[in-house]
């Protein structure tokens, strides 16, 4: 499950078919899992929730999967944002998944820690921190 953000310039998702959600009762799904299950933007879309109850929304549109590579091979719901407690309860992130404008500066490379120095006490063998 994903939030899908208000503003359309923080949206990482890549819509392929349909539009976005207008409200709270609309969601999208990633076109591989609507395409298994037969559903069509427009479509009502039966959902369990977390808790075990039932769940109808309307298909607003699918995702494209190259939104997030991480997910691939994955079912994805997205809701809007401020309506994910409504389907799941708990929800943890597990993965992180950043779209860049295309015309974004690279970032600076990682940096790297250097091992640790004869001279730092606190890596003297046999010696406890």
């Amino acid at each position: 499950m994903t939030a899908i953000a208000a503003d359309p310039a923080l949206r990482w998702q890549l819509l392929k078919d349909g539009r976005w959600p207008a409200g709270p009762d609309e969601v999208l799904l990633d076109a591989d899992t609507a395409a298994r299950i037969d559903a069509a933007p427009g479509s009502d879309v039966r959902l369990t929730r977390a808790d075990g109850t039932a769940a109808t929304a309307r298909l607003a549109g699918t995702l494209d999967g190259r939104g997030a590579p991480s997910l691939a091979g994955h079912p994805v719901l997205a809701v809007p944002d401020g309506t994910v407690g409504r389907y799941a309860t708990a929800v943890t992130a597990a993965r992180l998944d950043v779209r860049l404008r295309p015309d974004a500066p690279a970032p600076p490379p990682p940096r790297r820690s250097a091992p640790p120095s004869a001279a730092d006490p606190r890596s003297a063998p046999g010696r406890s921190p």
